[in-house]
């Protein structure tokens, strides 16, 4: 029993992605708003880089307890309605790659409203709100109850509660990640930048192979 997307979250997670540009507009206004984003940006970066990997292994561990019963009543419920089971564990993995990479997440949450906070272009800012509004749903997934839900409709197709369309696939769902301008030191900020990709893309690389020895344990075949 395998996903439906075999997508990968370090590839197409899609957190915080600046589009880092001189400022050359010479209103003050401009300026001040571009070298906000460069503060924002920079501690969001220095936020992921502080994600241990002690912090995340601990994590782990927690979701790895919290989510055993609902991973053996997914399993449970393949033999019977392999089409539900599939979409549950979909829905899962995306939940367990969450709770171990909760720090990257919070960073994430946190840049992301103080940039909704700033006088953006208006198209800058719906792009901000838009991925906000993602982040924040992301960080509510909660697989058992979603099943609850659906078993009590029969698990009809019809009634496939939104969060596990949503997110049997959700890192591979789209979003245009907000592009602004920034002014500072944009050689260390490259930097820093690549560094922060770079763990984030090991914590998810790590998170996709504890996931697969974990989710065979209950019989789950990771996608």
């Amino acid at each position: 029993m395998g996903p439906r997307w075999s997508i990968h979250p370090a590839t197409t997670i899609g957190l915080l992605v600046v589009a880092a540009a001189l400022l050359l507009s010479s209103t003050a206004q401009a300026a001040t708003v571009s070298q906000k984003n460069y503060k924002i940006f920079t501690t969001y970066y220095k936020a992921e880089l502080a994600y241990s990997n002690s912090k995340m292994q601990a994590n782990v561990n927690a979701a790895q307890t919290k989510l055993a019963s609902t991973a053996s009543s997914i399993s449970a419920l393949s033999s019977s309605n392999v089409n539900a089971a599939t979409a549950l564990v979909d829905e899962l993995e995306c939940q367990y790659d969450v709770a171990g990479a909760i720090g990257l997440f919070k960073a994430d949450l946190t840049s992301l409203q103080a940039l909704s906070k700033l006088k953006l272009p208006k198209a800058q800012h719906k792009d901000v709100m838009a991925e906000l509004a993602y982040i924040k749903r992301v960080l509510s997934i909660n697989t058992a109850s979603d099943m609850a839900h659906w078993q009590a409709a029969g698990f009809a197709p019809s009634k496939e509660p939104a969060n596990t369309k949503q997110f049997g696939g959700f890192f591979g769902v789209g979003l245009r990640s907000p592009s602004v301008s920034i002014s500072g030191n944009i050689k260390a900020f490259e930097k820093l930048a690549n560094k922060a990709s770079n763990k984030s893309t090991a914590v998810f690389n790590t998170l996709s192979t504890d996931w697969a020895t974990w989710a065979a344990q209950f019989g789950i075949q990771a996608g």
